[in-house]
């Protein structure tokens, strides 16, 4: 994929959340479709997103473009919305329209959205951004001390899953994480805890007698900054304001909000894990009540960086 190619895709995809949030049940859009020609079904025609409105079919056209789109674009559209029989159609440019396209538009009916950042004038005039911030449980000092009943310990010692697999050592930790959850004093100091029996866990396939994690907990918050705001709106209806859409640092996170609508898109896998630590939650400050409207994982995987355990394994002989 050229560069060109992916630009233009991530365009498209974002136009794609926007309007999966904008869209009503039982609405479904759907990017980079393929629909048959009304004249000539065997030949497929690609649409950049398509909505079927419970029946009304709206297509979307997108343009990512350094200059404004021109009547010539719109000339197409207005073609394009004929020849394949479409209900409505919407041009989406990311540097805006001509005076002439958005004339030949207003005349057949086209609707015209952009789709570009705020400058810092606009931002400070009316844009009150939500504040979002990672939240991270250090752990230090660890250690697991585990109890066999066994008649004589063995060699090795393999510790797994109850099914066989690798330990996720996250699941140790994750009630220290709930229980803490409401301590504040954790936010600036590190506080000594043992838990016991910790996690469903097999040393060399036997479940063990007793368990006991120990270590100290810090909590960790690090605010995810704001990059850049995007306006999706008519630009000839100012201050139509159909959608904000706010990136944060390093694609963290992106959200989509049109009034008191809200979707997300966190993406884990470009979060940074300090030493020793593991994620525990993304907060958010919306400034006023909102309603979720849906979330989207742009990567499933929860990252963690390493965290040193001392485990100590005894064996008592069985009676």
């Amino acid at each position: 994929m050229t560069m060109i190619e992916k630009l233009s895709t991530t365009f498209e995809r974002q136009v794609e959340r926007i309007h999966q949030l904008l869209e009503r049940a039982p609405s479904r859009v759907v990017w980079n479709n393929k629909i048959p020609d009304p004249d000539n079904p065997e030949q497929p025609r690609q649409i950049d997103i398509s909505i079927d409105r419970d029946g009304e079919k709206v297509h979307v056209e997108c343009r990512i473009h350094n200059s404004p789109q021109d009547v010539k674009w719109i000339e197409e559209l207005i073609g394009r919305k004929v020849s394949l029989r479409i209900d409505v159609m919407i041009a989406v440019s990311s540097s805006g329209f001509t005076s002439g396209a958005m004339k030949k538009a207003a005349a057949f009916n086209i609707h015209l959205r952009t789709l570009k950042a705020l400058t810092d004038d606009e931002l400070r005039l009316w844009v009150d951004p939500a504040k979002a911030w990672l939240v991270f449980y250090e752990f230090v000092d660890c250690r697991l001390s585990i109890e066999m009943l066994c008649e004589a310990p063995p060699e090795e010692a393999t510790i797994t899953r109850e099914d066989g697999g690798s330990i996720e050592w996250r699941t140790l930790f994750e009630p220290a994480m709930t229980r803490f959850d409401n301590t504040p004093e954790l936010d600036h100091e590190a506080r000594a805890f043992a838990l016991e029996g910790v996690a469903a866990i097999l040393v060399n396939g036997k479940k063990p007698n007793r368990m006991k994690l120990s270590a100290r907990a810090r909590r960790l918050r690090q605010t995810v900054s704001l990059t850049t705001i995007l306006q999706y709106m008519d630009p000839q209806i100012e201050e139509s304001g159909s959608a904000r859409v706010q990136k944060h640092a390093d694609e963290i996170l992106e959200i989509v909000q049109s009034s008191d609508q809200v979707a997300l898109i966190p993406n884990l896998k470009n979060i940074v894990v300090p030493p020793n630590s593991f994620l525990y939650s993304l907060d958010m400050d919306f400034i006023q009540p909102v309603k979720l409207n849906w979330v989207k994982l742009a990567s499933s995987q929860i990252p963690q960086s390493a965290i040193g355990i001392e485990i100590l394994i005894g064996y008592n002989p069985t009676e």
